[in-house]
């Protein structure tokens, strides 16, 4: 499973990535929209945990870029919106299924996260044998 967490607090980052590892993610944690948009372009994401603001940049279009390569991405935006500015996130992120205070502590905000993740896909099962035919490899005897 591949995650990204993008946000500007650098302690934040560790912490967070340090919780999804732990929870079995590989995760990519990074400071700058720009690098997260070239990571989302390049790889596929299963969740996303986001600032909304990383530096003076709005991040919501890291989120339609991940969500466009990687449908089925969860996504988390950390914000303090709230009402209707906070219904207006999901009309415009599809992604996003939790919109949460920064103050979350990263074990929660992981927790959550990986909530939102697709499910993993079982391994593939070889086909049935049909009823009355022999085990394959080994002919009538």
């Amino acid at each position: 499973m591949q995650a990204m967490v993008l946000d500007g607090d650098p302690t934040l980052r560790a912490a967070l990535a340090g919780e999804l590892s732990g929870r079995g993610f590989d995760v990519l944690a990074l400071g700058s929209v720009e690098a997260a948009k070239e990571a989302a372009r390049l790889r596929a994401l299963d969740v996303l945990v986001l600032g909304e603001r990383v530096g003076a940049r709005l991040a919501h279009d890291v989120a339609l870029l991940a969500e466009w390569r990687s449908p089925g991405l969860g996504a988390v935006l950390l914000s303090d919106r709230d009402g209707e500015a906070l219904e207006e996130v999901f009309a415009l992120l599809p992604a996003v299924h939790a919109v949460v205070g920064r103050d979350m502590p990263p074990a929660a905000l992981a927790a959550l996260a990986a909530a939102g993740a697709p499910p993993a896909q079982p391994p593939a099962q070889p086909p049935a044998q049909p009823p009355g035919l022999p085990p394959a490899g080994q002919g009538p005897g």
